[in-house]
């Protein structure tokens, strides 16, 4: 859990799990771990999120890497057992609010 609000310079995101307040964030350790759980380079993977070729899978992998990296220890079965504010859909958005934060767009928007 987290107790601080979360820093967009560090690419840091908040969001509620289970009724707990969790800071998730993309460090290049959780990115590299996404690579090798994916088997895919990040230009591969942002390919594939692009074209909403993204899997359930994927989408596991991603916010159980950035869960660690945002301090929180917590495998892989632990996240695929939470509930995410919005369902399934919203684990999904919380992926792509993950990327953003972590590669925000050139303009600053």
């Amino acid at each position: 859990m987290t107790n601080h609000n979360p820093n967009p310079h560090r690419g840091e995101v908040q969001a509620s799990v289970d009724g707990q307040s969790y800071m998730l964030k993309l460090t290049l350790g959780a990115l590299a771990e996404i690579e090798q759980a994916l088997a895919l380079d990040l230009l591969e993977i942002s390919e594939r999120f692009e074209t909403g070729q993204i899997s359930a899978g994927d989408c596991l992998h991603v916010l159980a890497a950035a869960f660690r990296a945002g301090g929180n220890d917590l495998s892989d079965t632990d996240v695929a057992a939470m509930t995410f504010e919005g369902g399934p859909a919203g684990a999904f958005k919380l992926v792509a609010q993950l990327f953003i934060a972590a590669f925000p767009p050139a303009d600053g928007s």
